[in-house]
């Protein structure tokens, strides 16, 4: 994958995390908290600065409760997948229109 295409991919990750948590009703400190990070670490995440690791992708998982979700876009952003071939389960996470990530 291109780093053009990485880049977006971490930039996706980043929006998502904040919207989710917004949903969710999480401040970047109490979600950081609740996956072992600081607010500030997570607010790194969402504005692509910072790259999760794959256990903080998997917390966030568990506490916003997204199915794996982050998890498999942090693989395809981490290994340089193509984005449009990660499908997430849009019925289990909320991600309608995101068909094809």
């Amino acid at each position: 994958m291109a780093n053009g295409s990485r880049q977006a991919a971490w930039e996706f990750f980043g929006a998502e995390l904040k919207r989710r948590r917004e949903e969710a009703g999480f401040t970047q400190v109490e979600l950081g908290s609740r996956v072992f990070v600081s607010g500030g670490y997570i607010g790194q995440f969402e504005q692509a600065i910072r790259k999760p690791q794959l256990d903080v992708a998997q917390r966030i998982d568990d506490t916003l409760q997204t199915d794996g979700f982050f998890e498999r876009l942090w693989r395809t952003a981490h290994q340089g997948t193509a984005v449009r071939r990660v499908l997430c389960t849009c019925s289990r996470t909320g991600a309608a229109g995101n068909e094809h990530l």
